[in-house]
């Protein structure tokens, strides 16, 4: 499945549009993508849905599955974005230590948190999206759906409003 319920997500889940990102919180080109991500999530907050799935690319990246077992620690906290955002803004600092301290500045359950962190609870969450990616072709991240269509790499910001736009446009014509 391109995604799941479980899965992070900001928008309406009605929305015309949906984006889902196959991600990897140490990939450059992720870190380079994050701030267009935000302006057009805020953007299109009543329009679009965006959906976020872990890639950790272990091979090259070798403290991208800690920091995605992290999210859905903050998920299950009500707090993916916050840490997301603090994530991205920090890379590549983003060893465990880090990770804990970040979860305490955005106000996570410590405890908790390091309970869940240290002991894996989502690790096979996060083995499960990057085998859901893998039997979709992702090969490399950020790897997006756009309303199912598969667009691999970077977006640049314009790129990105026109193809919403376009879509949202065909969609309010139906």
């Amino acid at each position: 499945e391109i995604a799941t319920n479980d899965d992070p997500s900001i928008g309406p889940k009605n929305a015309a549009v949906t984006i889902v990102e196959f991600s990897d919180f140490e990939c450059p080109f992720c870190q380079q993508a994050f701030p267009i991500i935000r302006e057009i999530m805020y953007r299109y907050s009543d329009r679009v849905r965006f959906i976020y799935r872990d890639f950790p690319i272990t091979q090259i990246h070798d403290k991208a599955e800690k920091a995605a077992e992290a999210g859905a620690c903050a998920h299950a906290q009500g707090k993916f974005w916050e840490l997301h955002d603090v994530i991205f803004q920090n890379a590549p600092r983003i060893t465990v230590p880090e990770l804990k301290q970040y979860a305490r500045g955005i106000g996570l359950d410590a405890t908790a948190f390091d309970a869940c962190l240290d002991y894996g609870k989502f690790a096979n969450e996060v083995r499960q999206d990057l085998s859901d990616g893998l039997a979709l072709g992702v090969t490399g991240t950020p790897t997006w759906f756009i309303n199912g269509r598969k667009v691999e790499g970077v977006i640049s910001r314009e790129e990105f409003i026109a193809t919403l736009d376009q879509l949202l446009a065909t969609a309010s014509a139906q």
